[in-house]
């Protein structure tokens, strides 16, 4: 094998690598919708989480449930796909949860937002996990709302890297740390009706 042989074969393997990595990220996950709460005197919620290639955003999305189910809500599951509905009419409040991929949040949540169209005052949560850097991400996501017309009542990302509480020294597990930021996020969360 000649040294040009060696190199194509490590650029193919390289483009493999990277394509299988960029499909793994941009892929639906199509989930059946689940009620994790029932009864709800405080709203009903649905929480609209891609659970990306870790188990953060899906925890994330746990914690931030648990807290609203706390807090009276009714609690909805789904994931973006085009398997899920796009009528939000019995909803009080939507959440999205994503990761972050190269600065934005991923694909299918963006998709997903995109084919609900106008969101006519529609309440929003935006949950983003990323391993460092996320004002880009909540940025543009913020603003792809404020277009089709939500209103943000809460937004906030959750890093793995990065201190959660920048403010207070980590002690343990700082992906623990911001689900359990989630979890007392949800359950402060009160909407004026």
């Amino acid at each position: 094998m000649t040294i040009l042989t060696i190199i194509a074969i490590i650029v193919v393997l390289v483009a493999l690598a990277l394509a299988g990595l960029f499909w793994a990220i941009t892929r639906e996950r199509p989930r059946s919708l689940r009620t994790l709460a029932e009864d709800g005197k405080s709203g009903r919620a649905l929480i609209v989480c891609h659970p990306g290639l870790s188990a953060y955003p899906e925890r994330i999305a746990k914690g931030f449930a648990l807290g609203l189910q706390r807090n009276g809500w009714a609690v909805d599951q789904i994931t973006p796909s085009r398997k899920a509905g796009t009528g939000l009419e019995r909803y009080d409040l939507l959440v999205l949860v994503a990761p972050i991929y190269m600065d934005r949040a991923a694909r299918p949540l963006t998709r997903f937002l995109a084919r609900l169209g106008a969101l006519k005052g529609n309440k929003l949560a935006l949950l983003l996990t990323g391993a460092g850097t996320t004002d880009p991400a909540m940025r543009r996501l913020s603003n792809a709302v404020d277009t089709a017309g939500g209103e943000i009542v809460f937004k906030q990302a959750y890093t793995v890297l990065r201190p959660n509480e920048p403010d207070e020294p980590i002690e343990g597990s700082n992906t623990d740390i911001g689900v359990e930021m989630a979890t007392r996020a949800g359950a402060a969360l009160q909407l004026e009706r």
